[in-house]
């Protein structure tokens, strides 16, 4: 039986490696819509995808330029993991707007915004369970409210523990030959492993003392 369960459980993990995705500071300098998925921390982001917003022939490129986590804070927060990115907006590419959606899952009680572009440029951000169009539309129910930043400005809002969020953003320049956004921040805190580990225990004291009772 013991030789039995080894082999389930060896199985089970060969499975599991097979399945793994590579650390996001693996892509650095890619464009994002080749990654595919890839980690940071305890997060998983996948699902990349970017379409240009603005009208012209230019083709929206977002290319992934960092990764940080945990942050030490307090922008961003502390326990935060997140990635940087760096949309090609302004000087000689005409594109000035872009919509970006990715799915992020692990685990997130709150987002954090930094637009890294000049004074006028803005980046909106929406985050939904369930599902977001390129729109912006939740086919689930949006978490939080919308995070606005302007050039320099950080954003963040807080929303229930999620074990998977679907995150969408409207990034724009007014003006190509006088604004640039090349760099954003986009954080997420989870709880750390000792909160739920001790969590974990302080629920199965709990269930122990109340079966006691009962006796």
């Amino acid at each position: 039986m013991k030789k039995i369960l080894l082999g389930v459980a060896f199985a089970a993990l060969t499975s599991i490696s097979a399945y793994a995705t590579s650390a996001c500071s693996t892509f650095i300098g890619q464009d994002v819509t080749t990654i595919g998925s890839c980690t940071v921390g305890p997060l998983t982001f996948s699902n990349f995808v970017v379409t240009n917003a603005g009208g012209g022939s230019s083709t929206p490129l977002i290319d992934l330029a960092g990764v940080y986590g945990p942050s030490a804070g307090p922008e961003p927060p502390a326990g935060a993991y997140g990635l940087n990115f760096n949309p090609n907006l302004g000087g000689a590419n005409s594109l000035t707007d872009l919509h970006f959606t990715f799915q992020v899952t692990g685990g997130e009680n709150s987002a954090f915004l930094f637009n890294g572009g000049t004074t006028n440029t803005q980046i909106q951000e929406r985050i939904c369970s369930g599902g977001v169009t390129q729109s912006g539309f939740c086919t689930g129910s949006q978490l939080g409210s919308d995070l606005v930043a302007a050039g320099g400005q950080t954003a963040s809002t807080i929303f229930p523990l999620t074990t998977t969020i679907y995150v969408w953003k409207d990034i724009n320049i007014t003006n190509t030959s006088t604004d640039h956004l090349s760099s954003f921040d986009q954080a997420f805190t989870t709880p750390e492993p000792m909160t739920m580990s001790l969590m974990g225990v302080g629920l199965l004291g709990l269930g122990l003392l109340r079966r006691k009772i009962r006796k």
